[in-house]
């Protein structure tokens, strides 16, 4: 007698691991491309971020080339005589000097505190002077503005820096 056929639905042993194989493959293929699609997507991310960064840098590195205009406007406004404070044609230089000043802000540029403590990552010193008011490792003054964008320096404030009382003050306040 011939062998009993075997029914339709049931396979063979070595097709059932093969089946089982091929669906980890496929899972594992699955996953590979879900991974790399992932990390494609963070990869994009990063890059734009960069660019807009590197975009933001160099409007930051063009408006820098106008700041020197700006403190040139304010040193000349420090020497206004005292009868032409209130001139118009003064006040109208002064509005271009707000309008410059606006610009660089609404263009990303941060102006740099220049007063209170020195630090050494914002502020440039170019002197270091006794000071009867202003304690040591404070700033005097401002020569030059400072400004970043975003957390990049692109020009460290230029500073009168405190020294503080000097030992000759000192000693002359302990005698008297």
């Amino acid at each position: 007698m011939p062998p009993h056929p075997k029914k339709h639905h049931e396979q063979p042993d070595h097709k059932k691991d093969d089946s089982a194989a091929l669906k980890a493959r496929i899972k594992e293929l699955e996953d590979g491309w879900r991974r790399t699609q992932a990390d494609f997507e963070n990869f994009r991310r990063h890059v734009e971020a960069e660019r807009q960064e590197t975009a933001r840098f160099g409007v930051g590195q063009m408006m820098l080339k106008l700041v020197p205009i700006l403190d040139n406007f304010r040193r000349s406004a420090a020497h206004i005589p005292a009868d032409q404070q209130n001139s118009e044609w003064i006040k109208g230089v002064q509005l271009i000097e707000k309008q410059l000043e606006t610009t660089l802000k609404e263009e990303g540029l941060e102006e740099i505190a220049g007063d209170g403590e020195f630090n050494p990552h914002l502020h440039e010193a170019i002197s270091h002077e006794p000071h009867a008011s202003i304690p040591a490792n404070h700033i005097i003054a401002v020569v030059e503005s400072g400004w970043k964008v975003g957390e990049k320096i692109l020009r460290p404030g230029k500073v009168r820096g405190s020294s503080g009382i000097s030992t000759q003050k000192k000693a002359e306040n302990q005698s008297n």
